[in-house]
């Protein structure tokens, strides 16, 4: 008999295995990659807007056939920023006036180190268009923008505007109101005496164009002047138009883009009774590149931008991010 042991043999088909040694532990698995470590927060260099609320429409008066005069666009600004890990800005919206009444201001305050501070006036209110020449009521309000200003060739001034916000509402008369003044431009006076063929014409100005931001990702014309009572335009694509005669009357417009003024009102044969507009409440706009993260407002991916936006009071807080880390903290509102 010849012996086999030591003898390593092949089943036909199959490998030859390696022999295997009593008492040798199994080899564990691979380990798991880890997770990749983000690096520490980074600073960004953000875009912000900021818009104070628009002017409200003026009051038509107590007599027949009177107009009121267009509210003024809200201030508006828009600055670069330095974002570091910790800072905090503490916002506040502005809000549009009623019929007579100014926007209120918008106001960005940073703590934790950050040094921003900006505030933006609200727009003026509408003047009043009265019989009595010599009543300052008939004055538009000034503001981030000016209101149109009632009567004013007997006053031999207008509603102004803040330096860098906005600009002068515009020179009404009888009857004959004139616009809001907008963040871009001035409000349009009444048409000169006699275009129409009569004393007092039966147009009034315009509103004062507003001024024009992409930071939402969508350009915007912001702060726009209201156009006085019975004009046929406000200011820009955003200020009110104002009340209008015809037929049972046409109701003034509020603002219709953040911080644009209202449209005038109008009163006629005390029968139709049409007040003035209410202005636009502000806005503000934060805006970075990724992977840059913050929280607070409403927020959303604009192709490698991060956009927040608050149209009421609120906090942003600036924690900073990396690129592993974003993946991981999807984008939401709150």
């Amino acid at each position: 008999m010849i012996s086999t042991l030591g003898i390593q043999t092949r089943i036909q088909g199959l490998p030859a295995q390696p022999p295997v040694v009593p008492g040798d532990p199994p080899k564990p698995p691979d380990p798991a990659p880890p997770d990749p470590t983000p690096p520490p927060p980074q600073p960004a260099t953000a875009r912000l807007l900021v818009v104070a609320g628009g002017g409200g429409g003026g009051n038509p008066g107590f007599n027949k056939s009177h107009v009121g005069h267009g509210g003024g666009g809200g201030g508006v600004a828009e600055i670069g920023i330095a974002l570091d890990p910790g800072h905090v800005l503490t916002i506040t919206i502005g809000v549009g006036g009623s019929e007579s009444q100014s926007g209120t201001n918008s106001k960005v305050v940073g703590s934790g180190g950050s040094t921003v501070n900006v505030e933006m006036i609200g727009g003026g209110f509408g003047g009043a268009d009265h019989v009595d020449r010599g009543n300052a009521a008939g004055l538009g309000g000034s503001g981030g923008s000016g209101g149109g200003t009632g009567l004013g060739p007997y006053w031999g001034t207008t509603s102004k505007g803040t330096a860098g916000q906005g600009y002068d509402g515009g020179q009404g008369e009888l009857y004959s109101p004139g616009g809001g003044g907008g963040a871009g431009g001035p409000g349009s006076p009444y048409p000169p005496l006699g275009t129409f063929g009569g004393y007092h014409p039966p147009e009034s100005g315009a509103g004062g164009p507003g001024r024009i931001s992409d930071i939402s990702g969508t350009p915007v014309e912001y702060g726009c002047g209201g156009g006085g009572g019975s004009a046929r335009a406000g200011g820009g694509s955003g200020g009110g138009i104002g009340a209008r005669f015809e037929g049972a009357g046409t109701p003034a417009e509020g603002g219709k883009t953040p911080g644009s003024g209202a449209g005038g009102g109008v009163v006629s044969g005390q029968t139709i009774i049409l007040p003035g507009g209410r202005g636009a409440d502000g806005i503000v706009i934060v805006r970075y590149p990724l992977p840059a993260r913050a929280t607070g407002g409403a927020v959303a991916v604009v192709g490698t931008d991060v956009v927040h936006t608050f149209t009421s009071s609120g906090t942003l807080t600036y924690t900073g991010a990396s690129s592993a880390a974003t993946a991981r903290w999807p984008v939401t509102t709150g």
